[in-house]
């Protein structure tokens, strides 16, 4: 009896010693990908909305944002955004990155932020959706929303 309490005390204290080692790696990995990504969307948010064109968000896009929308569709969505006028200011971006697993697509890396600019016509907000793949982040989701928006369609 007293070997088999010594035997199952060992093993819960190797399950409580794995669990803090996998927490501890969960949690400097995740803060690293939380920087990258968010370095990702500080670099390249300001140069999509400078320049507002679909151009400039395909060459950070990832194939499945490419891919969600005709191309005069996006050009129509890119349009009202345009509306906002010239970039004043980027705020930057605050979010979290969060990883799952899928049985036929393995490891999958997603970041959901928010930031705050400023245009022409006044503050907007975005929110962005990146993606891992390999050792490149993309753009997976973009969406633009501003009170400007309202006033523009009175």
């Amino acid at each position: 009896m007293k070997k088999s309490l010594q035997i199952l005390g060992a093993v819960f204290g190797v399950l409580i010693l794995a669990v803090i080692i996998f927490v501890a790696v969960f949690v400097v990995k995740g803060t690293a990908l939380d920087k990258e990504s968010t370095d990702f969307i500080d670099k390249v948010a300001p140069n999509i909305l400078g320049d507002m064109t679909k151009e400039a968000f395909f060459t950070y896009a990832s194939d499945e944002f490419k891919a969600a929308m005709k191309p005069d569709e996006f050009e129509k969505v890119l349009n009202v955004y345009r509306k906002l006028g010239h970039l004043r200011l980027y705020k930057g971006a605050k979010g979290t990155v969060g990883m799952t697993v899928d049985a036929n697509k393995g490891k999958i890396v997603l970041g959901q932020y928010v930031a705050e600019a400023e245009f022409d016509r006044g503050p907007a907000r975005l929110q962005i959706v990146t993606v891992k793949k390999g050792d490149r982040w993309f753009i997976q989701g973009f969406k633009i929303d501003s009170p400007a928006f309202m006033e523009l369609m009175q």
